[in-house]
């Protein structure tokens, strides 16, 4: 089939992905890239370290519906998703733009709320609005443009694990897409409940901005960092993909939570393979420091998880423990 004959479907989201990333390293002329195209942010040499720029759009009836919705919860989660991406490189956020899709219908009490929120919102991972755009639209949707600085003076890109490297997750997997099925479910949910816990971890995801400065601030430097947003596996793979190399994970090590447990039970670390939307951070660390790196994070009250290990087979990705054959690989939105 020609390639003006293939269609968004036929390739896949980061198949797409991949022929535009072979496309754009040519039109760089300003200077040399930090990161290389495809990774969680941009990076380009700025006055003194760098400068971290990423996007994230969230559309109606893609990644949410305001049936389950509340506009704080959009503004909370919109947010988090993009600064998301800064937390992965070691970078703590400046500022962001919204640009907003907006259906000439849409109420404007909703859109008003969700700057409200972002507003008065206070948290370590803050990130402040300072403008953007508004377009007609036939559904609604936000986009998020996030700016941030790398902590210690240089991004962590996904580019660099090698054979032996020892892989890490921070907190626990899965949460939320069980969140999700519960709110797909349409059922009461009382906010002190099982699902309760786990429809927040799908609406209110906290971004790991203080985990990973608090990481490198103590000396623990990854050889290679990224987010897992679009499911574990996929997370895994797009790191293998980048640095040329293969991954062993060891299923009974996955970190999950008590409510995933009691709530999927023996599915839990199914769901922890191949969920999304926990938006915590997968990093690779040197064989040697293993140890230090958990021992360095139980100092500073960080939870990270040894899951499996870096292996020289490129892009072979094994998982001991789980069948895996009929699981899919990730999220994917043209799949």
């Amino acid at each position: 089939m020609a390639d003006s004959q293939k269609t968004v479907a036929d390739l896949g989201e980061f198949g797409l992905l991949a022929e535009i990333n072979a496309i754009l390293p040519g039109g760089y002329t300003a200077g040399p890239l930090l990161l290389p195209f495809g990774d969680d942010c941009a990076a380009v040499p700025w006055p003194e370290d760098a400068l971290l720029v990423s996007s994230d759009a969230m559309v109606e009836g893609i990644h949410f519906s305001r049936d389950w919705t509340e506009p704080e919860d959009l503004a909370w989660k919109s947010l988090a998703s993009a600064v998301s991406d800064l937390a992965a490189k070691g970078a703590e956020p400046v500022g962001a733009l919204v640009t907003l899709g907006l259906p000439p219908e849409m109420e404007v009490d909703w859109i008003l709320r969700m700057y409200r929120f972002w507003r008065r919102l206070d948290e370590p991972w803050i990130c402040p609005i300072l403008g953007g755009d508004t377009v007609r639209s036939p559904v609604f949707f936000l986009d998020i443009l996030v700016f941030g600085k790398p902590v210690t003076g240089m991004p962590i890109s996904m580019a660099g694990a090698r054979e032996g490297d020892q892989i890490l997750v921070t907190g626990t997997l899965g949460d939320a897409v069980a969140g999700l099925a519960v709110l797909q479910s349409k059922g009461n949910v009382s906010c002190d409940s099982t699902a309760g816990y786990l429809v927040q971890r799908f609406l209110r995801p906290r971004p790991r901005v203080s985990e990973t400065r608090d990481l490198l601030l103590a000396g623990l430097i990854p050889t290679a960092m990224t987010d897992i947003s679009d499911g574990l596996t996929r997370s895994v793979s797009n790191l293998c993909t980048a640095s040329g190399v293969g991954a062993e994970i060891r299923a009974e090590r996955l970190p999950v939570s008590a409510a995933l447990d009691e709530w999927a039970g023996s599915g839990s670390r199914r769901m922890a393979w191949q969920g999304g939307e926990d938006y915590e951070i997968l990093l690779t660390v040197s064989g040697d420091l293993i140890g230090t790196a958990l021992e360095v994070a139980r100092q500073i009250k960080v939870s990270l998880t040894h899951i499996g290990e870096i292996c020289g087979n490129r892009n072979e990705i094994r998982v001991t423990g789980l069948d895996v054959t009929d699981l899919p690989c990730g999220y994917d939105h043209f799949r």
